[in-house]
């Protein structure tokens, strides 16, 4: 299972923490950044990092709830 998901919408990407490891990294993005939302250029590089740290993230399936 991953642990975090993200959505990407347009200039935006929103994570999703699935388990309670990502629900961990979640809170800590928000602690730092204040939301777990960052710049979509700024995406490959919180990939790697989070990905590194050992979390597993992949991008969220399409829903019409989004």
């Amino acid at each position: 299972m991953n642990d975090l998901e993200y959505i990407k919408k347009g200039m935006f990407v929103s994570f999703i923490a699935n388990t309670k490891d990502g629900e961990n990294a979640f809170n800590t993005m928000v602690e730092q950044n204040g939301s777990a939302t960052i710049q979509a250029n700024h995406l490959k590089s919180v990939l790697y990092q989070l990905r590194k740290a050992g979390y597993k993230v992949c991008k969220a399936k399409k829903s019409n709830l989004i």
